[in-house]
């Protein structure tokens, strides 16, 4: 009998990017995608998928889909990941509660559930150590705040049963991706980034990384119970990756072009940062510090080759 696999989230980035990426016969896939929406939208992704029209929002129903429904696995990416504008309140119901029925569904159908987190519960690291599970978790902003609780909600469950294990990507990077990654690349394109000299890690994730990491947690059995985080191989220097980006974008290093216009490239940038116009809000404070998280579990349990980040955004660039 063929596994029934449910994805919350397929209007989000990674639920969209992993539906495409679907091509494993012996699970049968079902997805909620918001109400009011044309499925045709969604049709496209993977025609293997069983649409089904359902807002994490409304708890009411997804409680009783869940009484009329039943699942092997739930892979569960929160509302927090397409809906930045939303209230709080409206977050609150897509993030907490959601997250509440799927646990006490999981827990009473002995279901598994994948949840797609995030590293951001750990701030930006000040120094060179990676961060992991024993490292203090700096919560800011009420979207971390949301993550933070999930995280503790599973944690307080598996104490009870709960089949669970939490992956947390990194800065996810890929085709159409948006965020932190996508602003950086423009600032890059249209010398409007400052040049940093600094030594800063920078740690990526590939989104082809994570979703090949969702199919094999699917059917991988000691993963369970365990929390991951989900990065490219290594960190990269910044100034190396800016660079780098530069190169493949107009065949020069990034200093180079920038000395053609500096003085005014730097005056932009400095009016755009005092304006939360280009840089949402934080953006020059997340650059000044560190992201490198520790993968060792992550290589050693999931066996598969996790990527180069160079090499990677070379071929994102070259579509």
């Amino acid at each position: 009998m063929k596994k029934k696999v449910l994805i919350t989230n397929l209007q989000s980035y990674i639920g969209a990017k992993y539906s495409a990426s679907i091509s494993n016969k012996s699970c049968e896939y079902y997805a909620f995608y918001p109400e009011g929406d044309d499925p045709q939208k969604y049709a496209t992704i993977n025609s293997r998928i069983i649409l089904i029209p359902l807002n994490l929002s409304n708890t009411q129903t997804l409680k009783k889909h869940f009484q009329m429904n039943d699942y092997d696995t739930i892979i569960h990416i929160p509302d927090f990941h397409s809906n930045h504008n939303k209230s709080r309140k409206y977050l609150r119901i897509a993030n907490v509660f959601s997250t509440q029925q799927v646990i006490e569904y999981c827990l009473k159908a002995g279901s598994k559930l994948i949840y797609c987190s995030s590293v951001v519960i750990f701030g930006n690291s000040p120094f060179e150590l990676p961060s992991n599970d024993l490292s203090e978790k700096i919560i800011f902003g009420h979207r971390t705040k949301m993550i933070a609780e999930i995280e503790s909600l599973i944690e307080r469950n598996r104490l009870k049963g709960l089949k669970a294990v939490i992956l947390r990507p990194a800065i996810i990077y890929g085709k159409e991706a948006r965020g932190f990654f996508t602003t950086l690349m423009k600032l890059i394109k249209y010398r409007l980034l400052p040049r940093i000299n600094d030594r800063i890690y920078i740690h990526l994730c590939d989104i082809n990384l994570l979703t090949s990491i969702i199919s094999k947690a699917i059917y991988a059995e000691n993963i369970y119970g365990k929390n991951y985080n989900v990065a490219d191989k290594e960190p990269v220097i910044l100034k190396d990756l800016i660079d780098y980006v530069s190169n493949q974008i107009s065949r020069k290093d990034y200093k180079t072009i920038l000395q053609v216009n500096l003085y005014i490239g730097r005056n932009i940038a400095n009016l755009f940062y005092r304006l939360n116009w280009v840089f949402g809000g934080n953006f020059m404070e997340r650059l000044t510090h560190n992201w490198f998280y520790d993968i060792e579990d992550l290589e050693r349990d999931f066996s598969i080759p996790l990527t180069d980040t160079f090499s990677s955004i070379s071929k994102m660039l070259d579509k």
